[in-house]
């Protein structure tokens, strides 16, 4: 019987999805950021925030070009997102009594010279973390994604074994990113262990043991599992190796292991 024969329902299958795929679980955008990307966000807003309503502009600059509430804010944006001098530059307010330490002063020879803010450094790395913050959780989503798809394929896999066998391109594969899916799926469901010791009721699994150590690898993981549930069967298992020709020893270190 070929694997496109059975047709698994969707209940069924998406009880077992519920049930097994685990990667998508517990995942929470808090638990990826961290101390350090809140302090860094905390610090990139503060920073924005104080860049663009300090430092002050020169009382006799911004007479002259008539610069409102409006046009120093806006200004003061521009300047920390963009190093290039369109003539206003901040520098040190020469003041007898300064209200602050720096200031605005326009002068058309600093017009297209690069002249970046101190704030404006301050937020480049700020935004070069966030970017850095942000990419490290589309990897991750993207990476979880790839898992939770996986576990699906290996569960569908599992639920039509005992029927049709097992793919060994697709145990291959699945293997290396979902290999416990068999061994809890196996904990529960008695079936998979009864498809290796009853082959005259469900499909005949040894020919591909022999011939893929991926095969051979699931057919442990089912012993396992199922005898972390059922020790009594452990007879049954050595039976079940011998059977396969599976190494025993591979079944007694992965009971080890657990």
């Amino acid at each position: 019987m070929k694997d496109n024969d059975i047709k698994i329902s969707k209940s069924v299958r998406d009880e077992a999805h519920r049930q097994y795929v685990t990667a998508d679980k517990h995942v929470n955008i808090y638990d990826k950021m961290g101390c350090g990307a809140v302090v860094w966000a905390t610090l990139f807003f503060w920073n924005l925030f104080a860049g663009i309503f300090t430092p002050p502009f020169s009382a006799t600059d911004s007479e002259i070009y008539n610069m409102n509430f409006g046009k120093k804010t806006a200004q003061r944006a521009r300047d920390m997102f963009y190093p290039v001098s369109n003539g206003w530059r901040v520098g040190v307010n020469n003041n007898i009594n300064p209200l602050s330490i720096f200031e605005y002063k326009y002068n058309d020879k600093n017009i297209g010279k690069y002249n970046a803010r101190a704030m404006w450094y301050i937020n480049m790395a700020c935004l070069l973390v966030a970017a850095c913050w942000l990419f490290g959780i589309a990897k991750s989503k993207i990476k979880t994604n790839r898992k939770v798809k996986a576990q699906k394929q290996m569960v569908d896999l599992m639920l039509k074994m005992p029927l049709v066998g097992v793919d060994p391109n697709m145990a291959k594969k699945l293997m290396r990113v979902a290999p416990d899916i068999v061994s809890h799926m196996s904990r529960d469901r008695r079936i998979y262990f009864d498809a290796l010791l009853n082959q005259d009721e469900y499909v005949d699994l040894k020919n591909a043991i022999l011939n893929s150590d991926a095969v051979c690898d699931i057919a442990v993981e089912i012993m396992a599992g199922h005898l972390e549930s059922h020790p009594e069967d452990m007879e049954a298992a050595i039976r079940i190796c011998k059977r396969n020709v599976i190494p025993r020893d591979m079944l007694m270190k992965k009971i080890k292991q657990r």
